[in-house]
C-alpha cells in the first residue's frame, strides 16, 4: 500500500500520513502537486495495488480513501470514505496508541454485514481492544492498543475486511 496525503497538505497532516504509513509498514509518498493518476500509474511499478490517501479539513487529518489499481494502472475509488475522529498514534514501540474512525455505507443492510464481517476483532481479547459501534448507515470503530505492533494488526485485519465488503458487487452489498 503506498501512503500519500490530499494536494497542498498541511505539515500536521503529512507528518501523520508519514507516521500512519510506518504504522501500516507501507510507503510513503509525497503528493506535491501530483494527480491521482499519477500514482495509479507508478503503482505497478512499485509492486503496489491500493493507494491511502490522507484528506484533510482545516489543516488537520480528516479521513482515510482508498484507491484499488490493477496492473495496467486502471483505477477506481473505494466507495468507503473514513473520517478519523480521534487518533492518538505514537512513535515508540511500546506506548499506547488509539485511533477512532467512522465509515459511512450506503444502506443499513451494508453497515450491518460489515459490522458482522467485523465483529471477530472485537470479540478477541488480546493487546488490543476494538470496539464497534454501529448507528444506522454508520460504523464507528476505535482500537486501542497496548503497542504500535497490536495496533497495526488489528487495523490491517478490519482494513482487509473492509477492502474485501467494498470490492462485494462495487462495493453495494444491496446489488444482486
Amino acid at each position: 500500500m503506498i501512503i500519500t496525503t490530499s494536494r497542498y497538505s498541511s505539515k500536521t497532516t503529512r507528518e501523520f500520513a508519514r507516521l500512519f504509513a510506518d504504522l501500516l509498514n507501507s510507503k510513503y509518498k509525497a503528493r506535491g502537486k501530483k494527480k491521482i493518476d499519477d500514482f495509479a500509474k507508478q503503482m505497478p511499478f512499485l509492486g503496489e495495488s491500493i493507494l491511502c490517501i490522507i484528506e484533510e479539513k482545516d489543516s488537520n487529518p480528516y479521513s482515510i480513501q482508498f484507491i484499488s489499481a490493477d496492473a495496467v494502472s486502471n483505477w477506481r475509488w473505494s466507495s468507503k470514505e473514513f473520517i478519523i475522529l480521534a487518533h492518538n498514534i505514537k512513535r515508540e514501540e511500546q506506548m499506547k496508541s488509539s485511533i477512532k474512525f467512522q465509515c459511512n455505507f450506503k444502506s443499513e443492510k451494508d453497515c450491518l454485514a460489515a459490522s458482522d464481517s467485523i465483529k471477530s476483532e472485537e470479540e478477541f481479547k488480546g493487546r488490543a481492544t476494538t470496539k464497534i459501534n454501529k448507528d444506522s448507515n454508520n460504523l464507528e470503530i476505535t482500537i486501542e492498543a497496548d503497542d504500535l505492533v497490536a495496533l497495526r494488526a488489528t487495523m490491517n485485519a478490519l482494513f482487509r475486511y473492509l477492502h474485501v465488503i467494498d470490492n462485494i458487487n462495487g462495493g453495494n452489498i444491496d446489488e444482486e
